[in-house]
């Protein structure tokens, strides 16, 4: 034993007389290598401990909102921010425009979300994610280009994560950076993985409770929104205008002798009347206007940021485009089908007036233009305070 130690020390002596260890290497040198080496270990595991905290805390606010718009929202701004990238989008497959319709349903103007690719067809992201479904890294390819629209950065390098729900691709979340070197294929994509799992999963829940939130506020005969809706909605469009000072117009609509068309050709016919002319009223809206079914046979628009001027060519072209219609039903002679229609306009609500009471002004306002039409004679446009009819 103490000639081993012997041997021991004379070696390291020898060593350290020399000033190189057996390998060659000083061991000033050697010590400090492995000191740069956990370095680089400690600060790899505390990005990673950092990066993980961001993704959960960033899935748990997506996990906690039932709001579609909100959801994406979060998705393409909020994810942007905290993980420091240049450009993110969405891209959700929508072969029905359901997507598009729950939003501009919502209120939403689908072009304020230029982050969000809507497609309608499969094919393009279903070769992308070819199995397995699996993030794509690497350098920005020409291919690429459908998911991030020329208005926003082109980045240099990709993160293309595929949405997947039951085995099918709904979508893909794409991050891009400007750093060619930000996603190279050789990195892991765990955390990429489970993150794009956890963002399909919530892109599902908002379309779900957006469905059911639908069904509850839809008119099921004509399929525009129903008054519950429309109370809701209006108070919200006040408070717009009282915040942003634009006008808020309001339609009254109602079919002339609605009465007549049940009692001579029965209630069926009279609900084929009211879907074609929900139908024709739409046609001639936006998709940031709001319409529901008032009751019976009157509806009601809301028309945001427009005037009284631009409230009754709207109405004019309403009116003649139902008059114009060829309203023809099995069983049934072609019936003539008119409406009238009253306009009331709100330029501007001071902040301490009540959104509620001034919402029931601008409606009893319209209802008044509506009588004033119908007792004209019917099949005319009255704005309030105005004795001329279109």
């Amino acid at each position: 034993m103490r000639l081993a130690d012997g041997l021991g020390v004379g070696v390291a002596g020898a060593s350290l007389m020399s000033g190189r260890n057996e390998l060659g290497i000083e061991p000033g040198a050697e010590v400090r290598g492995l000191q740069r080496r956990l370095k680089v270990l400690m600060r790899w595991a505390e990005d990673n401990e950092e990066r993980y905290r961001r993704f959960h805390a960033q899935e748990l606010l997506l996990l906690s909102t039932t709001s579609l718009y909100e959801l994406l929202l979060m998705v393409v701004h909020e994810t942007r921010v905290k993980f420091r990238l240049d450009v993110i989008t969405l891209a959700v497959i929508d072969p029905d425009h359901e997507i598009r319709h729950l939003l501009q349903h919502g209120g939403t103007d689908i072009d304020n979300l230029p982050q969000v690719v809507f497609v309608d067809r499969l094919g393009g992201l279903d070769a992308l994610f070819a199995e397995p479904r699996a993030p794509r890294l690497g350098r920005m390819q020409p291919d690429h280009g459908a998911l991030f629209p020329p208005a926003l950065p082109q980045p240099a390098s990709v993160a293309l994560l595929p949405l997947v729900r039951e085995g099918r691709i709904v979508g893909s979340l794409n991050l891009g950076s400007c750093d060619q070197e930000r996603y190279r294929g050789t990195h892991s994509t765990d955390f990429l993985a489970h993150f794009g799992a956890v963002v399909a999963v919530c892109l599902e829940n908002a379309l779900n409770h957006e469905r059911l939130r639908r069904v509850g506020l839809t008119d099921t005969l004509t399929g525009v929104s129903n008054r519950r809706y429309f109370d809701g909605r209006l108070a919200e469009e006040l408070r717009r205008v009282q915040r942003e000072r634009q006008a808020l117009s309001c339609l009254f609509l109602d079919v002339d002798h609605f009465k007549r068309v049940n009692d001579t050709h029965g209630h069926g016919v009279g609900d084929y009347v009211l879907q074609d002319v929900a139908r024709i009223i739409r046609a001639h809206l936006r998709n940031i206007d709001i319409l529901a079914r008032y009751g019976g046979e009157e509806f009601t628009a809301l028309l945001p940021g427009t005037g009284r001027e631009e409230a009754l060519m709207v109405a004019e072209r309403i009116r003649r485009a139902v008059r114009g219609h060829r309203f023809a039903y099995s069983g049934v002679d072609p019936l003539a089908i008119t409406i009238s229609v009253g306009i009331s306009v709100l330029a501007r609500v001071d902040r301490a007036v009540d959104p509620d009471e001034a919402g029931r002004e601008l409606l009893e306002r319209a209802d008044q233009a509506l009588y004033l039409a119908k007792e004209g004679g019917r099949d005319r446009v009255v704005a309030e305070d105005s004795s001329q009819a279109s």
